[in-house]
């Protein structure tokens, strides 16, 4: 005579079910049972156990998932920007002698090999043979000195901002940066 319901529980003959309205002919509209079943739970001594778990738990897991989102951005900036300083130093190499400006020639590679960075952003200073680095991305002046560097090192390195945000407020402001170092054979 009696069936569980959805807790495994007996309930009431399913012909015995509250009913919260009725319709103009005096039949049930079938609300009832649903609030039964939350009737059921929230009376019940264990199944709020979990609810409460749900509660405490769900929004330190939120926040654990935004972290290491967060992170994995900055993270993958710091790739980019690497393989970018990378790529600007090999094209600096082979345009040795065939550039006018061998600054916008590296700061043209560096932008393109970073499409996902703000190129507003990203500071690149290049140092010929050891010297003073050249902040910036045309160099005219360092001609000589770039046109013989062979046997010396040219390095470039980049700096970028990263701001580290967790639903909308500012955790950590940090700079990533980038340097590479390339010997003139």
């Amino acid at each position: 005579m009696f069936e569980l319901n959805g807790f495994g529980r007996e309930a009431k003959k399913s012909g015995q079910a509250i009913c919260l309205s009725v319709d103009s002919k005096g039949r049930r509209l079938g609300i009832g049972s649903v609030v039964a079943r939350v009737d059921a739970l929230l009376r019940s001594k264990n199944e709020g156990q979990a609810l409460v778990e749900m509660a405490i738990t769900l929004p330190l897991l939120l926040i654990l998932l935004m972290c290491i989102y967060t992170f994995g951005v900055a993270y993958s900036n710091k790739v980019t920007l690497t393989n970018a300083v990378g790529q600007a130093s090999i094209t600096l190499q082979s345009s040795r002698g065939s550039t006018a400006d061998p600054c916008a020639t590296a700061w043209n590679a560096l932008t393109a090999a970073a499409p996902g960075l703000n190129s507003a952003q990203i500071n690149m200073s290049i140092s010929f043979n050891g010297g003073t680095p050249v902040a910036g991305s045309t160099c005219t002046g360092s001609l000589a000195t770039f046109a013989g560097t062979v046997g010396q090192t040219n390095t470039i390195s980049a700096t970028y901002p990263c701001n580290l945000l967790l639903y909308g407020r500012s955790i950590a402001n940090c700079t990533i940066s980038a340097a590479t170092a390339a010997y003139q054979f």
